[in-house]
């Protein structure tokens, strides 16, 4: 799959529409669930190699303009797929809802939820995300504690490679 075909997977987040397929969900589980095994998703899995430096590239390029409906979809596929690299641009994005009610963000159609998943999965779930409502500390915390891991990890990852 070349670049132009992967853009347009990407350009399609950007469509409203393309969550509908979730509608049929009543809770995140299964709104990440209908996502990660959507052919677009699938394709992007498929080719990682090629598709994850981009979204990285086009999540950056465009992380101050993006719709909620875009961010979830890129915050499920970077669980998917791993992308540790994004775990300060997810932090920052969940800083930013600090003061978001917890009404909000607990719609299945928020991308809060995910990005919590995406930097737990990070981890391999060590680092456990907080359950049930929870205040803007408690997410503090958590985002402290994924930070923490994730210097430790790439401190034993460098280890490694030495």
């Amino acid at each position: 799959m070349d670049d132009s075909s992967l853009n347009r997977i990407l350009d399609d987040f950007e469509r409203e529409s393309f969550l509908s397929p979730t509608f049929i969900a009543s809770g995140h589980s299964t709104v990440a669930d209908v996502i990660a095994g959507m052919p677009e998703i699938k394709a992007l899995l498929e080719q990682r190699n090629a598709s994850a430096p981009l979204m990285v590239a086009r999540y950056r390029e465009r992380d101050s303009t993006m719709s909620d409906h875009e961010r979830l979809a890129y915050f499920v596929v970077f669980g998917l797929m791993s992308r540790r690299e994004m775990t300060h641009d997810i932090a920052a994005y969940l800083r930013r809802c600090g003061r978001t009610p917890h009404s909000t963000l607990a719609w299945p159609w928020h991308p809060y939820f995910y990005g919590v998943r995406a930097l737990e999965s990070f981890t391999g779930g060590e680092v456990q995300a907080p359950a049930g409502k929870v205040s803007a500390k408690d997410v503090g915390r958590f985002i402290a504690a994924v930070e923490k891991w994730e210097q430790t990890h790439v401190q034993q990852d460098v280890g490694k490679h030495e």
